[in-house]
């Protein structure tokens, strides 16, 4: 058979991207169903936080560090050396609760310092105040 128009065969020359959105749209649902088990962490029991007054009749301890790191305890400023000699009186003397309130500009490790030494004075339950 012969060609009338002696052209030479045209090829079609457009990629078919159809295989191709299948594969990716199949690596999507994949990953989407996996991806939650992947980023969950380890999982822990986290304490719960309950949100209440302290009554006028428990009279808690307030230390309080401003943000230029000084230390108060009930209003009367005091060095974080003298600190412990100073709540493990209170402790003799019959407190219980401590009242912790400390500027967020404090740099963490100092107010887990500070924390660290209400705990070794023998004060468990310690309240930390935050803003909501």
């Amino acid at each position: 058979m012969r060609r009338k128009n002696r052209e030479e065969p045209s090829f079609f020359s457009d990629i078919n991207v159809t295989p191709l959105v299948d594969v990716v749209l199949v690596l999507l649902i994949i990953f989407m169903i996996t991806a939650p088990f992947i980023f969950e962490g380890i999982k822990v029991d986290l304490p719960k936080v309950v949100y209440g007054k302290v009554r006028k009749e428990q009279n808690p301890i307030v230390i309080t560090i401003d943000r230029k790191r000084r230390i108060f305890v009930k209003n009367h400023r005091i060095s974080l050396r003298k600190l412990y000699v100073k709540l493990k009186v209170m402790r003799k003397s019959g407190k219980r609760k401590v009242i912790f309130k400390c500027d967020r500009r404090v740099p963490y490790g100092y107010a887990v310092k500070v924390l660290s030494i209400v705990k070794k004075a023998g004060f468990d339950e310690v309240g930390i105040v935050v803003r909501r």
